[in-house]
């Protein structure tokens, strides 16, 4: 990280601090704490205290754009044990996971913490049920078969589009994986499953293989739902 960074990381929250004495912990998360921020990164803080109830804070300093998750311990406790494991959405997990402690005057209970959100982004989402995985059975299958019958080319690569996006969000949540924003999807499935890549790849530039993709990712949990004249 830059020094220029870190040094105005701690101007603004020696300011914070100042105007919340509520605060007991300050986590620096996001992209400046994983290293993948760039010059267009704004500045995730989740702030910790003894606060009355969760808000969202958007701050500009100077000419730089602070988020801030203000919020009890016990909310952020409630989040990660509970709330983001009934689905793949592990946002706060992963950002107490893998954050960095920037300032704490409780480090007993922010070790607690961040060792609890380890171990359950560890543990990965709770399985996905027989009826989501329905659900995006009929999802894919709408748009594969609204994409076969379109005419207009226009509308056809919009639609394939659509189902690219749709299929790689399915994958995160059929093989039980953390979801992670749009512009990480494809590195950390270069890493994850390296043939789905090929087969988005293929769909992108060859309209038969989009078949294919949406057979990737349906056939190990039922494939598309066919009509009764189709599967003849």
């Amino acid at each position: 990280m830059k020094t220029q960074i870190k040094e105005l990381i701690d101007e603004f929250i020696n300011f914070d601090k100042s105007i919340k004495p509520e605060l007991e912990a300050i986590i620096l998360c996001g992209s400046h704490a994983n290293g993948l921020a760039t010059d267009h990164s704004d500045i995730d803080l989740c702030c910790i205290g003894n606060f009355k109830e969760f808000r969202r804070e958007y701050r500009t300093f100077q000419d730089y754009e602070f988020q801030l998750m203000i919020a009890p311990w016990e909310w952020y406790h409630e989040v990660i044990s509970t709330y983001e494991r009934k689905g793949n959405i592990g946002t706060i997990t992963s950002m107490l996971a893998n954050g960095i402690c920037w300032w704490s005057s409780n480090e007993t209970r922010w070790s607690a913490l961040k060792e609890e959100a380890i171990k359950f982004f560890g543990q990965g989402p709770t399985p996905v049920s027989t009826d989501e995985i329905l659900r995006i059975r009929r999802r894919i299958t709408e748009l594969y078969n609204n994409f076969i019958d379109e005419v207009d080319e226009l509308t056809s690569k919009w639609i394939k589009n659509q189902i690219m996006t749709v299929c790689v969000e399915a994958h995160f949540t059929i093989r039980n994986w953390w979801a992670v924003k749009t512009k990480y999807q494809i590195n950390v499935l270069r890493d994850l499953d390296p043939e789905f890549v090929r087969f988005i790849e293929e769909s992108i530039n060859n309209d038969k293989a989009v078949k294919k993709l949406c057979n990737y990712i349906l056939n190990p949990v039922g494939g598309l739902i066919l009509s009764k004249k189709e599967d003849l």
